[in-house]
């Protein structure tokens, strides 16, 4: 099946010096960390803080390549820190708001993160929702557990916090840069 792939292809002949045989019990698509360079997937993370203020904190992920491309995000972990009683949202291409500001690299031998986030406040939540997660006063921290998402050309992945609180986020995943065939199914 790799072998239509031709990233995957690439990466086998990288790792192993063959063109088309992969040693037995090696899954490419649940691998070692340190494999994601050969296969050119770009490892990304973000932590940040949105103040209290008048309407519903809402942090965004967002696939907005500043070059053309066909860049796929994956997003595999979204952790919410002291969270305060209420309802939090996970949603699926909310509308936008404030400038994005480019995720961080985890992998320092592969820079170029194009995978953007935002923060910001907002009146309300929107977007399609694909998990709410309701938060006890004074609730342990949490991970949405609808993930991975996987983002293709200008979408976004939207957690929505509680009305006039702080939202505390970390944000972890991967990106790469996909060819056609990658996008079929």
């Amino acid at each position: 099946m790799f072998e239509n792939i031709p990233r995957m292809k690439e990466a086998v002949r990288r790792l192993w010096g063959e063109e088309e045989i992969v040693p037995p019990g090696i899954i490419l698509a649940n691998d070692r960390p340190e494999w994601y360079a050969v296969k050119r997937e770009r490892l990304w993370a973000t932590s940040v803080t949105e103040g209290a203020g008048a309407g519903r904190p809402q942090f965004d992920i967002a696939n907005e390549p500043a070059v053309g491309g066909l860049l796929i995000v994956v997003v595999t972990s979204i952790s919410i820190f002291s969270p305060v009683a209420g309802l939090y949202v996970l949603t699926l291409d909310a509308a936008q708001g404030a400038a994005p500001t480019a995720n961080l690299t985890r992998d320092f031998r592969n820079s170029g993160i194009q995978s953007k986030n935002r923060i910001l406040n907002t009146v309300g939540a929107s977007g399609i929702i694909i998990e709410t997660r309701n938060s006890p006063a004074g609730g342990p921290d949490f991970q949405f557990l609808n993930l991975p998402v996987i983002l293709t050309q200008s979408h976004r992945l939207s957690v929505f916090g509680v009305a006039a609180s702080a939202l505390n986020i970390n944000a972890a995943g991967y990106e790469f840069n996909a060819r056609p065939e990658e996008l079929a199914i």
